[in-house]
């Protein structure tokens, strides 16, 4: 997975430097029976993850498919029956959230998505967003934040897609504060892992 950097908010602007480029991420369902890259992560409004049935989607050897969770709730994506080639491809716009996935009939072909929430100062507080208009992973959102060494819940099954960290009139104190995100479907029992942490300090 990217290595992520620090959000600072100094002069009423979230700075921070992109996980990497702004773009969708490209994964190869490769004859050897397995994701390439294994892992790949984006920051919110980065772009989608584009799953290629062999390079360039020439097909492969064998029948894949790729299907979010752990097989025990109706998946968050799936891409359908098990093909050896998909033209255009399989693609997901993700919310917030960690997402492994798996081929139906591979022992073993795993992969993993992740979507970064991201932040931009707003008033004396912080104006968080984990989901948009575009995103199709879930729509019911749990929110967390990180006050010194313990996680505490700030938002639990929420169908809004962003909100405002930190009360009217009063600077919300950062510190060493930190987010993650983690997304449901409406009957919560298909959802994500856990997001990467968004960190805000001063």
């Amino acid at each position: 997975m990217k290595r992520y950097s620090i959000f600072c908010i100094a002069a009423a602007v979230v700075l921070g430097a992109p996980a990497a480029a702004s773009g969708s991420a490209t994964i190869t369902l490769q004859d050897d029976n397995r994701f390439s890259p294994e892992s790949a992560a984006l920051d919110l409004g980065d772009g989608s993850f584009d799953w290629q049935w062999g390079p360039a989607g020439a097909g492969t050897l064998d029948r894949h498919n790729v299907v979010q969770g752990n097989g025990s709730a109706k998946p968050l994506f799936d891409s359908g029956e098990t093909v050896r080639e998909m033209p255009g491809g399989f693609s997901v716009t993700a919310s917030a959230g960690t997402f492994p996935y798996y081929c139906e009939i591979h022992l073993g072909m795993i992969g993993e998505v992740a979507v970064r929430p991201v932040g931009e100062a707003k008033g004396k507080g912080v104006r968080l967003s984990w989901a948009s208009a575009d995103t199709t992973t879930g729509n019911r959102f749990d929110v967390r934040y990180k006050a010194g060494k313990k996680w505490k819940s700030w938002k639990k099954k929420i169908k809004k897609t962003a909100g405002t960290f930190g009360r009217k009139g009063k600077p919300v104190k950062l510190g060493k504060k930190a987010v993650k995100v983690q997304a449901r479907s409406r009957a919560g029992k298909a959802r994500s892992d856990w997001s990467p942490t968004l960190k805000l300090a001063r």
